[in-house]
């Protein structure tokens, strides 16, 4: 029997192309990733910086208040500095103020025998450490602190303070500090989430879906090219329309307050575009932002 060491060599170089290539698809893959686990990308963030100087004299440095009322991931980010390459022990805190309101009643006998209910309200306050960590700052430190805040902590107010624990470590610690919070604002995707032409007396319709699906306020905007006018209307989702049509050139906007009644028949909403005049509207885009009430 003749072998042929040619052909057994390519089918080797063939098979082994084959495991490499099949490989290599595999690792090219992206990696996906659970919705309960992804970032919710349409809340609106809002980001506030300050600038850390920890001297011997002073041993923190401070953010103000921010009133928080999304919900939402807290990042804060920046990096430390240490002088002449020494070391310090820096604490990032997170703190949550929290007020709260109690009513009690006191019952006072007066002069002429009669009895006198007095009702009084007492405000308490308190503050709590909603996140820490401890850096060790020798010459040049990236911060990174996060956590997430739910409907349950929002409309709050918080303040950062970065500290030198150590206070026998006189140590000058310094630099700048980002805060990024959420807000209750949240950008709604349109379906399809494509601009669309609009010839003379044709319409269009894009479909946003409340989430979470509760009462808040939607900011309608529609812009367009071409000097053409239209009339836009939104839809409750059981069809009706939610306020009186409005007309007018591009960068027309309105907003709408969304009630209880309101959410009981679905969550998707619809605004519909409507060409009044001879002339194009062109590359016609539907923006919506939806204000949460939480």
């Amino acid at each position: 029997m003749k072998i042929n060491l040619q052909n057994i060599w390519r089918a080797s170089i063939t098979a082994a192309l084959l495991v490499f290539g099949a490989a290599f698809t595999a690792q090219a893959q992206p990696r996906l990733i659970s919705p309960s686990k992804a970032v919710n990308t349409n809340v609106v963030f809002k980001e506030k910086t300050f600038q850390v100087q920890i001297t011997p004299n002073d041993l923190d440095s401070q953010l103000g208040f921010v009133l928080i009322t999304g919900t939402g991931q807290l990042k804060l980010s920046g990096a430390l500095t240490t002088a002449n390459g020494c070391c310090a022990r820096v604490k990032a805190i997170i703190f949550r103020h929290v007020t709260g309101a109690s009513t009690s009643t006191s019952t006072t006998a007066v002069n002429d025998g009669s009895v006198r209910t007095i009702i009084f309200s007492e405000t308490s306050s308190g503050i709590t450490i909603f996140k820490e960590q401890t850096f060790e700052t020798c010459g040049n430190q990236p911060v990174n602190l996060t956590a997430n805040l739910d409907s349950n902590e929002d409309n709050s107010r918080f303040t950062v303070k970065i500290q030198n624990i150590d206070s026998w470590n006189k140590t000058t610690v310094s630099g700048n500090m980002t805060f990024r919070y959420p807000t209750a604002d949240r950008i709604l995707t349109g379906q399809p989430s494509i601009k669309f032409d609009l010839p003379q007396g044709l319409e269009g319709n894009r479909a946003f879906t409340l989430s979470p699906n509760t009462p808040g306020k939607l900011k309608v905007k529609v812009v367009f090219g071409g000097s053409t006018r239209v009339r836009v209307t939104l839809k409750k989702p059981n069809g009706s329309n939610a306020r009186a049509s409005v007309e007018g050139a591009s960068g027309l906007e309105f907003t709408y307050d969304i009630a209880d009644a309101d959410i009981t028949n679905g969550n998707t909403w619809m605004v519909n575009v409507l060409n009044l005049t001879d002339t194009p509207a062109d590359n016609v885009d539907v923006s919506v932002v939806y204000t949460v009430d939480q």
